[in-house]
């Protein structure tokens, strides 16, 4: 079993860290980053698609593929 911090930033940055197995040394080490040029403000695993749903500051949502780290769609949902 595997256990990621997934985070997002203001300046558009998310990251991916692996926190290593529960009652061992903890090393926390990046596996992943990539930028979306938006302040986000929300980040969602669905572990069964393997894709982050990123909220931006505009209200925006994406999907984004974890194997590519590319949108799933260029199209945004607006709420």
């Amino acid at each position: 079993m595997k256990f990621y911090i997934f985070t997002a930033s203001t300046n558009g940055s998310i990251s991916i860290l692996d926190l290593n197995q529960p009652n061992k040394e903890r090393f926390i080490k990046e596996l992943s980053s990539f930028n979306t040029n938006k302040k986000m403000r929300l980040v969602k695993y669905n572990s069964q698609l393997n894709e982050l749903i990123c909220g931006d500051e505009e209200g925006k949502i994406s999907f984004w593929s974890l194997k590519t780290l590319e949108p799933m769609c260029k199209n945004y949902i607006i709420f």
